[in-house]
Parts: structure tokens; sequence; C-alpha cells
């Protein structure tokens, strides 16, 4: 008996040993962590067991073995702390460097009108990526899903507060910079389309979907001129650090980009039947997404003219 107990006995936790290998620090730190998929059922019968039933369960986004998705650059949280450290390490530099020099006080009237009206007012629809994000990840039927979703919440988060630090700086000299934000965000017409789509994608309840219009659609058509070309102008009106800013913020994009594309590609291999409803809601979400990235285009450099 103590001969059979030492031959079964596991090296590793049990829904690793599948994998015929010594499980890396990503593999302990994600797979198979969310218990109620593995039981298919929550412990207690509550109406948002029925929540999770209809937008998750019944998703018409639906892989066979969402386990076989990992994040291809394998972040566990340690991991990705320390990398987004360097990043926060940059741009406090930048920060520093404009208390220093005092640029704001000498910030160009045009330019400084322009980040009034689009870069102040940033925040809200960046807040609205960030809460859906959330929501994906809450809703994910993976648990890797959900920590690459929680990563990327925490970016916009980020995102966010960096603005938000930004504007501070600017109101050192210029006091009332931002007080018109929401009344900008909400009536000014630079922001109208994009406004209204963004507040179609906050009553999304198929996870898949809202993954698919935010991940897939929304954030590769906005974010490039928001986050990319935005900035640029400023370099012309003499404001070199929003760019410089930006352009750290921006390589985590690129990672969000980078963790979507994979998910599509394994979904899509489990179920071939994945891809027309992935393509359905790309066409749904581009058709409200281009009119929206057009007209801010558009008044942006109207404006800036």
């Amino acid at each position: 008996m103590d001969s059979l107990r030492r031959k079964t006995t596991l090296k590793t936790y049990g829904h690793l040993a599948d994998e015929q290998r010594v499980p890396s620090d990503y593999d302990l730190g994600s797979r198979d962590l969310l218990p109620y998929l593995r039981s298919g059922k929550f412990e207690l019968d509550l109406p948002v067991t029925r929540w999770y039933k209809t937008h998750q369960t019944r998703s018409q986004l639906n892989c066979e073995d969402w386990e076989a998705f990992s994040d291809p650059s394998e972040l566990t949280y340690s991991k990705y702390t320390e990398k987004r450290a360097v990043s926060e390490q940059f741009v406090d530099k930048i920060f520093s460097m404009i208390d220093e020099q005092g640029g704001d006080k000498t910030l160009d009237p045009s330019w400084l009108e322009l980040l009034e009206n689009v870069f102040a007012p940033m925040r809200y629809p960046f807040h609205a990526f960030q809460m859906v994000a959330s929501y994906v990840g809450q809703m994910a039927p993976s648990s890797r899903i959900a920590i690459c979703c929680l990563f990327q919440s925490a970016d916009e988060m980020r995102l966010i507060q960096r603005i938000a630090y930004r504007m501070g700086q600017i109101r050192q000299h210029h006091p009332s910079f931002g007080e018109q934000s929401r009344r900008v965000w909400e009536q000014d017409e630079i922001w109208q389309e994009i406004r209204k789509i963004v507040e179609s994608l906050l009553v999304t309840y198929d996870w898949g979907e809202a993954f698919c219009a935010l991940n897939l659609v929304l954030k590769p058509t906005l974010e490039p001129i928001m986050i990319r070309e935005f900035p640029r102008l400023g370099v012309r009106c003499g404001d070199e650090h929003l760019a410089s800013v930006f352009s750290s913020l921006a390589e985590e994009s690129d990672w969000h980009s980078e963790w979507s594309d994979h998910l599509v590609a394994v979904a899509v291999e489990s179920n071939p039947k994945d891809a027309s409803v992935i393509e359905q809601w790309r066409e749904k979400w581009q058709l409200l997404a281009d009119p929206a990235e057009q007209q801010f285009r558009d008044m942006l450099y109207k404006i800036f003219s």
C-alpha cells in the first residue's frame, strides 16, 4: 500500500498535473482559479447566478476550453507591477521636469484651449474603458482571461490618474483649467459620437460581445488618435511633454491588443463557429466606431487649424 501511495503522489497541484511538466509561476498564479467554473455552479442560488448563466454561460462566444488561453506575456501580479513601475518612474520624471522648468506658465493659449476641450475630458471615455474591462474580467469564463482584464483595467486607471495629475499641474498656473470637462464631454460636438458608443458599450452585458466591442473595435479605433495623434499636435505647439507621457502609456495598449488577438485565435481554433460570431460583432461595433473616430478627427483638426 505504501508503495502504491508513493507512486500516485502528485508532484504539483492536481489541476496542473496533466501538463506533464514543472509548472511555471504563471501556471501557478493564473490557471483554473475560479472554483465555480470547475463545479459548474455557485454555492448559493442567488439572482447574480442567473446573470452569469445569461451573460456568461449562454454567450454566443462559446469556446469549448477557455483554459487553453494564456497571456502571451505571461504576466503575474509581481511581473505586472515590476514592468509598470518602470513606466511610472519614467512618467514621474517627465512631470518633475515640467515642475522644475515651469513650462505651464507659457503654454500656447491655443494649445491650452485644446487641452481644455480634448485632453481634460479624455478621463470620461477612458473611465468607461476601465469599467468595461473590469466587467469583462468579472464575467470571464477563465481565470487567465480575468487576470488579463483586471491588469488592463489597472492600466486604464493609471492613464486616468495621469491625466488628472497633469490637469493638477496645469491648474497651478491656470486655476480654472478643466472645470468645464463634464459639460464639454456631455455637450461639445467633438465628443458626442464617442459618448454615444461608450454609453452603448456600458450596457452591453454579454461578456463576449463586451470584450469584442472594447478590445477588438473601440480601443484599436479610438486610442490611436487620442493617445498617439493628439499628443503629436502638442509638439507643434511647443508641448513635447504630453507626447512623451502618452508614448510610454501607449505601450500598454499594445499588450491589450496582443492578448486579445491571442484569445480570439484560441476561441476560433476550439470552435470555428466563433469566427462568424466575432465577425458579426466586429461589423456591428465598427459601424458605430468609424463615425465616432471620424467626427473626433475632423473636429480635432478643425479646432487645431
